[in-house]
């Protein structure tokens, strides 16, 4: 997994930090949507942060619950992230980091399931 960004808690229901891959820089906020993400309904909303302070909607999170080696609870962002410049979304999640209130937003590219099978 590569790293691509970070997020540090900023109040009760607000997230803020950064993405920044060769092709995509943008400082992000992620704001709760109160819901907890329960079904299809995301538990927050992202935004990117333009130059003028507009924020611009580039996707939202589900809270998720993994588990470590030791058997014990993560709790975790999976993140998707879209803009019309995307060939196709982005599929991150920000895990927690051992500083409190943050998280390390990650990235790792889907293996295809058939490659190599062809033989």
């Amino acid at each position: 997994m590569s790293q691509i960004g970070k997020l540090n808690i900023n109040g009760a229901d607000e997230l803020t930090g950064y993405i920044g891959t060769l092709t995509l820089n943008a400082d992000i906020v992620c704001i709760s949507t109160g819901n907890g993400g329960t079904g299809n309904k995301p538990s927050h909303r992202i935004f990117a942060r333009r130059a003028n302070d507009q924020e611009v909607e580039i996707g939202a999170a589900w809270e998720k619950v993994t588990r470590d080696s030791a058997n014990e609870e993560i709790r975790f962002l999976s993140i998707n992230l879209d803009d019309p410049s995307f060939a196709t979304p982005i599929n991150v999640a920000a895990f927690p980091t051992r500083n409190p209130g943050e998280y390390s937003i990650t990235w790792r590219r889907r293996q295809d399931r058939n490659a190599g099978s062809n033989r």
